[in-house]
């Protein structure tokens, strides 16, 4: 089981197994991002992210003009990257896992084991 720990008591309805997962938007962890800030917290980033920062957008073309417009550099510039979704659990999950949570919440007409934004909306 998954340590959710450190989601605040008051979201924790959202982590019931009663409550069917759903890929809710696309979204690019950025795992080796820095901020300027030595001791800086993210309360509202994906809970099951410790590092970095996770953008999101309706595409995944969203996100990388979002980050490319917010820090000035290109997407080449970050070395540790993963193109993923955002699940309406709060968590971070890959294109492969979002497959599988899609297809399992019947979001996707086909079956797929990598998905793409285009595949749900």
């Amino acid at each position: 089981m998954k340590d959710y720990s450190h989601v605040p008591v008051n979201r924790r309805r959202f982590l019931n197994d009663d409550v069917v997962e759903k890929v809710i938007c696309s979204a690019i962890w950025l795992k080796d991002f820095r901020s300027d800030e030595e001791d800086i917290t993210l309360p509202q980033q994906p809970w099951n992210v410790k590092e970095g920062i996770v953008v999101t957008g309706l595409r995944h073309c969203n996100c990388i003009v979002t980050i490319c417009l917010l820090t000035g550099k290109r997407m080449s510039d970050f070395n540790n990257k993963i193109q993923g979704f955002i699940t309406n659990k709060h968590n971070f999950v890959t294109r492969e896992e979002a497959a599988k949570i899609a297809w399992d919440s019947g979001q996707l007409v086909e079956e797929t084991d990598h998905l793409f934004s285009e595949d749900v909306w």
